[in-house]
């Protein structure tokens, strides 16, 4: 009688363990990284911004560019993987995949100058620009 109690409890303890595990597992994640907003980001879209920055000189400028988003992505490989475009010429800065919480903290950044939407921009092709068959 005793051992068919300790079989039909089995589920339940074994149910109990695993809730407990799943809510220190949940508190140690809070405790690794305090105040991370990674559930807000997942739900947020990323788009593409033109992000200007003040480049130290003899610094290779992509080393450049991760290091300004490493302190917002968190690590190394999420920056390279956010980077869509270095800039060289231009302008100084990149193109890169970010939500609009990772913009605000971007701006905070002192090495950033600027943190703009990518738009595209179509050539104004209405009258009065040139016309056909004029001689």
């Amino acid at each position: 009688m005793n051992s068919m109690r300790n079989i039909q409890s089995t589920p339940i303890v074994l149910l109990l363990f695993l809730s407990l595990m799943l809510a220190l597992m949940a508190e140690a994640r809070n405790a690794i990284a305090p105040g991370c907003e990674m559930e807000k980001v997942k739900k947020e879209k990323a788009t593409v911004y033109m992000v200007d920055i003040i480049r130290p000189k003899g610094v290779n400028y992509k080393k450049a560019d991760i290091r300004v988003l490493v302190p917002v992505l968190g690590s190394e490989k999420a920056a390279k993987k956010a980077i869509i475009y270095h800039y060289k010429l231009s302008m100084s800065g990149f193109a890169a995949k970010l939500t609009p919480s990772q913009v605000k903290h971007l701006k905070k950044q002192p090495s950033v100058l600027g943190v703009s939407p990518d738009r595209i921009n179509h050539l104004d092709q209405g009258p009065g620009g040139w016309v056909s068959g004029a001689v």
